[in-house]
């Protein structure tokens, strides 16, 4: 099955979006433009989605998703989704909820690797105290993000 990334115009970057069948398999984020292999319906609906969820008119995100991970990835990042709109978790908190204490750097790369942002919101996960750390989108776009859900 081949994928297809739609490219779309942000504030401050690029959204890529890529679809494998029915499904968003990737969602990134750039400063640079990427490469666009071919915008589908589902891509440009997601956008929309999107688009409405930066402007605070949405608060959750309604597609189908695929994603490929680890079975601890897939864990963390079902846990992430759990984290109700503008609230936050610790890393070490996620990592508990998940069965592994002081796995918090664990944690922390299972969000790296996360291919569904927004979606699978890890830039509600925040270090020790709610310092803010790590974000594979940038520091800046987390803080924006954290900022926007408070404000709803």
């Amino acid at each position: 099955m081949t994928d297809h990334t739609g490219v779309y115009p942000l504030e401050d970057g690029w959204l890529s979006i890529t679809c494998r069948g029915n499904a968003v398999s990737r969602i990134g984020f750039s400063p640079e433009k990427p490469e666009e292999t071919g915008k589908t319906a589902l891509s440009d609906a997601v956008f929309g989605q999107i688009k409405a969820w930066f402007s605070g008119k949405r608060k959750e995100l309604d597609f189908p998703t695929v994603s490929d991970g680890t079975d601890f990835q897939k864990r963390v990042w079902a846990e992430l989704k759990k984290i109700p709109y503008g609230q936050t978790l610790t890393y070490g908190e996620v990592a508990f909820r998940v069965g592994c204490p002081g796995g918090a750097r664990a944690v922390g790369m299972a969000c790296n690797k996360n291919p569904l942002p927004f979606i699978v919101p890890c830039h509600r996960v925040v270090g020790r105290n709610g310092a803010m750390v790590g974000y594979a989108l940038g520091l800046e776009l987390k803080k924006r993000l954290l900022e926007l859900e408070k404000e709803v």
